[in-house]
């Protein structure tokens, strides 16, 4: 089993690892925070997110630093540059675009086809601007985020946030690389963990359903 999950991993050894927000950036960013004064309906970003001490980020964390945070700086810092970064920043704004849409409250077509539009030309610049880093199931995934939006109205209504926590859950569990093996226990132990939740539930409603009211 873990054979069979490991080979669907790409791995490719002459990947190029390489950071587009340097240090400088980085710490730019962080002061900007400093001074930015958010509703009080916005969630605060941990403000030394992006360091090994913070760890990962939850998924409105990200919302909010790439929505908010990212923009105010990047497009100060790099508003006259040319060449790479200028293309950096456009396409990351059509990323920006893209999640601000599907993130609103109301839906209607023309919402759906705008994100189409934005998050298309986000994907399709990626492989010219990182060619030694292919495109990732997260991206086609994002591509049918419109289609949602047209069936089922606005992502708000349909997401899945208590899947988020899960996700959490797992990445602070140490699997010393036996994915295989904990993906079986995993799956053998929750469904046994709903039995007796289940079970639990029924005895205590019999309890209940036989004990005398005076």
């Amino acid at each position: 089993m873990r054979e069979k999950l490991c080979s669907f991993v790409p791995v490719d050894n002459n990947e190029v690892q390489s950071a587009v927000l340097g240090r400088d950036v980085m710490e730019t960013v962080w002061n900007d925070m400093k001074k930015s004064l958010l509703p009080s309906w916005i969630s605060p970003v941990p403000h030394n997110w992006g360091t090994k001490t913070r760890g990962k980020l939850s998924a409105d964390n990200w919302r909010v630093v790439c929505t908010i945070h990212l923009p105010i700086t990047l497009i100060w810092l790099w508003r006259s540059e040319t060449e790479r970064k200028k293309q950096l920043l456009e396409n990351f704004m059509e990323l920006v675009t893209a999640v601000r849409i599907a993130n609103m409250r109301v839906s209607s077509p023309s919402q759906a086809d705008a994100y189409d539009k934005h998050i298309f030309r986000y994907v399709r610049a990626l492989p010219s601007l990182f060619p030694h880093h292919p495109l990732r199931p997260i991206h086609h995934a994002a591509l049918h985020v419109g289609d949602g939006i047209r069936r089922f109205g606005p992502i708000h209504a349909h997401n899945a946030s208590h899947y988020e926590r899960h996700i959490s859950f797992l990445h602070q569990i140490n699997m010393n690389n036996k994915v295989g093996e904990y993906v079986c226990q995993f799956l053998s132990s929750f469904p046994c963990s709903c039995n007796r939740q289940g079970s639990s539930k029924r005895r205590c409603l019999e309890v209940q359903s036989v004990t005398p009211t005076f």
